[in-house]
């Protein structure tokens, strides 16, 4: 949970996966819902849509503010279903190449 005095939440996940699967999860609408959610409108460029319907009642939106490919996908997000609005928050996804082997 977020404080009311802005403190930041930070996770750290690491995929046993190459950076270009991991990000197309972040920007590709039918693997965004593989993973999480039930429908998706994605436009991973500055500026685009990132709307993600959870479930029948819960749906996240914002936009994208940065996108670099296969290294960083920054999307401000808030609440848009009914119940409290959940302040805006920032998701960023980030990969590095390892050498196979």
């Amino acid at each position: 949970m977020i404080s009311p005095d802005n403190d930041v939440v930070e996770r750290d996940i690491h995929i046993a996966a190459l950076p270009e699967t991991v990000f197309s999860f972040f920007t590709d609408p039918a693997k965004m819902v593989r993973w999480l959610g039930i429908r998706a409108t994605l436009n991973a460029q500055p500026g685009g849509i990132c709307r993600i319907n959870i479930n029948e009642r819960d749906v996240v939106g914002g936009t994208y503010l940065e996108v670099v490919p296969l290294l960083r996908s920054i999307s401000s997000l808030i609440r848009l279903s009914q119940g409290p609005v959940i302040r805006t928050s920032e998701t960023r996804c980030l990969g590095t190449k390892r050498n196979a082997g």
